[in-house]
């Protein structure tokens, strides 16, 4: 199973914001958000989630 992350700059209220989606249609659209409202993309990943037994 996997998710995924988008760190970014939110300028207007000058903090650091981390999300975590599932799917990789919510990680788009919500840097596209970003990219309109002109926040700094720091980072963005792709993480697995093992279960152990």
């Amino acid at each position: 199973m996997k998710f995924y992350g988008l760190t970014y700059k939110d300028i207007n209220q000058k903090t650091t914001i981390n999300h975590e989606f599932w799917t990789k249609k919510e990680l788009i659209n919500k840097i596209n958000e970003c990219a309109e409202k002109g926040f700094l993309i720091i980072d963005v990943f792709e993480k697995n989630l093992y279960r152990e037994i």
